[in-house]
């Protein structure tokens, strides 16, 4: 419509968003533009190697308590609780002793766009900090359905890497350890974005049929991760 700012609430706050600059280009193709994305992927984590000033660090705290303590709070089922709490301290075994460096938070087609071919315009910085670049590599590269989990999600999660490390090598390399956390991460993230969710939208919208329906999605990655690990 025109209009440089828009009002908008956000969980019952006023709020505004202004458009600093407006960016011709289209939505990338995540099948068709991965090789490229990897590319760029890496070339962000290598500019921003060169940083020194000091980055939010986000661990454990953001990316699996925030959702322990709202189910808390909501009064979820113990038993399933006790399932996350062990299920999420397991998961981040994984990602503890991984190298800390900038990562974008939230990479995922839908925070760039494409201005030419090669070339992604990226926003949405909001969880930008110090944590393992495997999150944004994971991000880009997680082929599940966030709802609902088909047993070829493993194995097409898998293909989308190999295609995404062909252009991320071109700039960096990953570890062993990293490479086998990307699985953990894709679980993690459902905590995260499940809490995020609810400080978004107050976490009485959390409903027991969407959670009973997150927590099942999180036993068959679990089953479904120890069959191919």
């Amino acid at each position: 419509s025109d209009e440089r700012y828009v009002w908008f609430d956000i969980a019952g706050n006023r709020c505004i968003g202004i458009l600093f600059k407006f960016v011709e280009g289209s939505d990338p193709d995540i099948r068709r533009d991965i090789v490229e994305l990897g590319e760029q992927t890496a070339q962000l984590h290598q500019v921003m190697e060169k940083y020194q000033k000091p980055l939010i660090t986000r661990g454990k705290e953001f990316y699996i308590d925030r959702y322990i303590k709202i189910l808390e709070v909501l009064g979820y089922a113990p038993r399933k609780i006790r399932f996350l709490e062990q299920y999420g301290e397991f998961l981040w075994q994984r990602m503890q002793d991984l190298p800390q460096e900038f990562c974008h938070g939230d990479l995922h087609t839908g925070n760039m766009v494409k201005t030419n071919p090669g070339n992604y315009v990226l926003f949405d910085f909001d969880v930008a900090g110090r944590a393992s670049a495997i999150i944004d590599v994971t991000t880009l590269c997680d082929a599940t359905n966030f709802n609902r989990l088909h047993s070829s999600a493993f194995d097409k999660t898998l293909r989308r890497f190999e295609r995404f490390y062909r252009g991320y090598t071109r700039h960096r390399t990953l570890r062993g350890p990293e490479v086998q956390a990307i699985f953990a991460f894709i679980a993690i993230r459902h905590y995260e974005l499940i809490a995020t969710i609810g400080e978004c939208q107050t976490i009485e919208s959390l409903g027991s049929a969407f959670l009973d329906q997150q927590t099942d999605w999180l036993r068959a990655w679990q089953r479904l991760c120890n069959n191919r690990e």
